[in-house]
């Protein structure tokens, strides 16, 4: 036997099998799925937390004199905010709430209770963390 044939026979020059190539696919698509991943985070926009409050009129009631006005609080920003103080303005009365955490694009709904019914509502942030 001659030194080429006893290189040709060796382990290395085996064709891979059917577990190195599924090794090889899986390898490649996760590093394409890592790859694409990095690239959306870096060119997608990071928007500054927003707050916007809108009154959910079609669930407002009566009840003992007193109207119970639900009002939605969403976080349009793509960041979650914490210890969120506001303070909503229904009609002519302000009452301040406190949010422990809003998620990015996260609404959280607080029902009011005022003596008259209203279709208005205002905020203004106090103060909030962002992380």
């Amino acid at each position: 036997m001659s030194d080429n044939d006893k290189a040709d026979s060796g382990p290395d020059n085996c064709p891979p099998t059917v577990l190195g190539w599924l090794a090889r696919i899986v390898s490649v698509a996760l590093t394409t799925i890592l790859a694409a991943t990095i690239a959306y985070q870096a060119m997608s926009e990071d928007h500054e937390i927003r707050f916007e409050t809108e009154i959910a009129a079609g669930d407002m009631h009566q009840q003992d004199g007193m109207w119970f006005i639900p009002v939605d609080v969403l976080n349009d920003g793509s960041r979650t905010a914490h210890s969120v103080d506001l303070e909503l303005t229904v009609g002519a009365e302000t009452t301040a709430i406190t949010i422990e955490r809003i998620g990015a694009n996260e609404t959280i709904r607080f029902v009011v209770m005022r003596q008259a019914r209203s279709e208005t509502v205002e905020h203004k942030v106090i103060s909030y963390e962002a992380s």
